[in-house]
């Protein structure tokens, strides 16, 4: 750290800069000006931490220089010196956040104990400083996962608090504000299927961008990868939104991503759509609703877009319901808690025994889990 000695006396100037053992308490340099204007330039030039002045100097009071000190720097920490006890400088000096008012001549304990304090009030500020620093980096740098983990959560059914989305989406910088919104479910058919783990991820990367890029002029879109493979897409229209209705854009802008998917990347999409939902009370239940429907086509069928309603898909269409009831079954498998995984796996057997037994697409989804179950388990971490 620096320091400034200020004062029109130089006896008392060079006194104190060169008999105190500032080396002590990590002074590493101790400057001396003999008038607040020298001070000043110093100030300007050197990276200053501390100041002492003296109140009483010709042409500029320690009280003024303090003042002009704010203007430049506010985290200086300043100690003023004064030959009177007058309440008019003590006030302005706490007016101006001075550490300390000292009585001159001040014992040594008073000034190594008013410097002392202002280093410790400059570490308190600094470390606080640099954590914020490095608090802002890390969040900027995680942020695409933590969107996405919150996202996939309330896709799993969490539940939050009352005003703890409001406060999540702004945490995170998501620009969603109350209205209606859609999901949209986006499978990645064969072509893609031959890819290795590390090509696959860059394809569903790449796929999530040109997403976002052709729905992103007219929407806003927070996506992310769930459980069984789908890329789910959260959208809400944007204020300034087109002429095109609502019903039919979103259609139009599956589409679009379809062929350009095709076009770019050699392969194909198929797309299904909710209808529009108010958020984030039927965010659940409008991704089983998609996430079942898909299941209902079957067969040779691909690369569609399709539109679930509620009439599309009734109860008797549902869901397995255990594999989505938290915790998921990710979840599980990232904690280590295998035991809790394997009666998981039991459960939904179970299930599907009793309620699903004659369904093809529930046995479909059964063993998409069981294969994943299998997998997640092997994959060397």
């Amino acid at each position: 750290m620096q320091m400034i000695i200020v004062d029109d006396e130089a006896h008392w100037v060079d006194n104190l800069s060169m008999t105190k053992p500032w080396h002590t308490l990590g002074i590493e340099h101790v400057h001396k000006a003999y008038s607040a204007h020298e001070a000043l330039q110093i100030i300007d030039t050197h990276p200053i931490d501390i100041v002492i002045s003296d109140i009483q100097m010709p042409e500029m009071t320690g009280i003024e220089l303090i003042e002009r000190i704010r203007v430049r720097d506010k985290k200086i920490k300043c100690i003023l010196l004064s030959g009177y006890s007058e309440f008019d400088y003590a006030k302005k000096a706490i007016q101006y956040e001075a550490v300390d008012y000292l009585l001159k001549p001040p014992t040594d304990d008073e000034l190594m104990g008013a410097v002392q304090k202002a280093i410790d009030q400059l570490n308190t500020e600094w470390e606080l400083i640099s954590s914020l620093k490095r608090t802002q980096f890390t969040l900027r740098e995680n942020l695409p996962h933590l969107r996405g983990r919150l996202l996939l959560e309330a896709l799993q059914g969490h539940r939050f608090a009352a005003g703890e989305w409001e406060r999540k989406l702004a945490n995170y910088d998501l620009p969603f504000h109350d209205g209606d919104y859609a999901l949209m479910l986006v499978r990645m058919e064969e072509e893609f299927r031959h890819y290795d783990n590390n090509d696959q991820t860059l394809i569903e990367y790449a796929v999530s961008n040109m997403a976002e890029e052709i729905m992103g002029e007219f929407m806003e879109v927070w996506g992310v990868k769930e459980e069984h493979g789908y890329l789910v897409f959260l959208i809400q229209l944007k204020e300034n939104d087109t002429d095109i209705g609502k019903e039919t854009i979103l259609e139009k802008l599956s589409v679009q991503l379809q062929s350009k998917v095709k076009q770019f990347l050699k392969g194909s999409l198929s797309i299904v759509i909710t209808e529009w939902f108010p958020f984030p009370e039927l965010l659940y239940d409008r991704f089983r609703q998609a996430s079942a429907y898909f299941r209902q086509i079957v067969g040779d069928e691909r690369e569609f877009v399709m539109r679930v309603s509620d009439v599309e898909t009734p109860a008797a269409q549902g869901p397995l319901d255990v594999l989505y009831t938290p915790p998921s079954f990710i979840h599980l498998l990232e904690s280590g808690q295998w035991d809790a995984a394997e009666e998981k796996i039991v459960a939904v057997c179970e299930e599907l025994d009793e309620k699903w037994s004659e369904s093809w697409e529930h046995c479909m989804e059964a063993g998409f889990f069981n294969y994943g179950f299998f997998h997640q388990s092997r994959t060397p971490k």
